[in-house]
């Protein structure tokens, strides 16, 4: 379901679909998106994934080590600033050859081959356009035949533009600290156009079952 939706307001006033936390981690997507140094040289189209993901407790041992080797690199495992959650982080990129290229999402999801288990639980896309747009039909397919990709896992997506005062990009998801991505979304640029406090995306709340109802391998 599409919709319309503030940032900054009080989370009362936040469209119900997408919780604080949903929009805490779409604007972190979309800083790590505007961080990106280049474009992707066919499209000039950034996409940029968050994969969140869940251990097992019984794969932990007692120093909080995974059990099992290899685990995560730490240049590719990801904690939100809070400690509580996991996650990885893919990008598109695109050879010569169009045909060639690779989505966000599983540049994101291959990533997991070395961790011995984990289930995925949230998907968060962000892209240059300012309206959301889903996963393509060949990462659909992946995700949905994915054995750890649960069918019914959210999939979150927003626009990147400001849909009263129309900011996009840096001067809408600007932080402080400019070193680093700051996984929250209560600071911003500017306030939005005069009388509106808050700025508004575009967003949207689906599911793999949503998106590819029919896949050709069993789903979680």
């Amino acid at each position: 379901m599409e919709t319309a939706a503030t940032l900054g307001a009080p989370p009362s006033d936040k469209a119900p679909e997408l919780s604080d936390e949903d929009w805490k981690d779409l604007v972190l997507a979309h800083r790590y998106r505007i961080a990106l140094p280049s474009k992707p040289r066919q499209s000039s189209f950034r996409v940029l994934a968050l994969i969140f993901y869940d251990i097992p407790k019984d794969d932990y041992s007692t120093n909080d080590t995974p059990k099992g080797q290899p685990i995560l690199p730490p240049w590719i495992a990801q904690t939100t600033a809070d400690g509580q959650r996991n996650f990885v982080v893919g990008t598109n990129d695109e050879p010569g050859f169009m045909g060639g290229a690779i989505c966000a999402e599983r540049a994101a999801l291959v990533q997991f081959r070395f961790l011995p288990s984990y289930t995925v639980t949230k998907i968060v896309i962000s892209t240059d356009s300012v309206d959301p747009i889903t996963p393509g039909l060949l990462c659909r397919e992946f995700l949905a035949g994915h054995p750890t990709v649960p069918w019914d896992v959210p999939v979150i997506t927003g626009g990147s533009s400001c849909m009263e005062c129309h900011k996009k990009d840096a001067d809408l998801f600007a932080e402080q600290d400019k070193d680093r991505v700051v996984d929250a979304c209560s600071t911003f640029s500017a306030p939005c156009a005069e009388g509106r406090p808050e700025h508004s995306l575009r967003a949207l709340k689906t599911s793999i079952r949503e998106l590819y109802p029919y896949p050709s391998a069993p789903c979680a």
